[in-house]
């Protein structure tokens, strides 16, 4: 997805690096938000968002999210 937003796009930085960046928790907390504001349903966070922010798998800061992290480095993606 990254790849191909990135590439394809030319975004800066696919959607999945940028949740790890920013908080898998705070992407959740807002899309929650989005959803309760306008009730449209294209804002209902995905499954696994929720999974991976329950299971403390935040992003960056955490250590991994989307992507595993060491000393801050980005070493592979998690399947």
């Amino acid at each position: 997805i990254d790849t191909a937003m990135t590439l394809g796009a030319g975004f800066p930085a696919g959607p999945l690096r940028w949740a790890d960046a920013i908080g898998i928790d705070r992407v959740l907390l807002a899309l929650e938000y989005l959803v309760q504001a306008t009730n449209e349903e294209r804002y209902r966070p995905a499954p696994l968002l929720r999974q991976l922010a329950y299971a403390g798998r935040t992003g960056k800061a955490a250590g991994w999210g989307f992507f595993r992290y060491d000393d801050g480095e980005e070493q592979h993606s998690v399947d």
